[in-house]
């Protein structure tokens, strides 16, 4: 008895790897969470810090991601540049 969609042998490889290989882009989902689990957390989060400093909480996120995009970049470009090899 043959299972027609499995390949045989070692020739098997993850799915993961196999939508490396084909240069697809990889994917990744923050944890499965659906449409309903991001309104509980919301709301968690809504019920934890108040109305009042949900704007300030946002914008010392939209700090810290641009903080770290901008040292991203600047690595990059410092990995890049030639005249800083030793």
């Amino acid at each position: 008895m043959t299972v027609p969609d499995r390949p045989a042998g070692p020739a098997r490889v993850s799915r993961l790897s196999a939508g490396i290989r084909a240069g697809r882009p990889l994917r990744m989902t923050a944890m499965n969470l659906g449409a309903p689990e991001l309104m509980i957390v919301l709301l968690v989060v809504l019920v934890l810090f108040g109305g009042s400093k949900l704007p300030k909480l946002a914008r010392s996120v939209g700090e810290a991601q641009r903080e770290f995009r901008s040292g991203m970049q600047q690595g990059f470009k410092q990995d890049d540049d030639p005249s800083d090899a030793s």
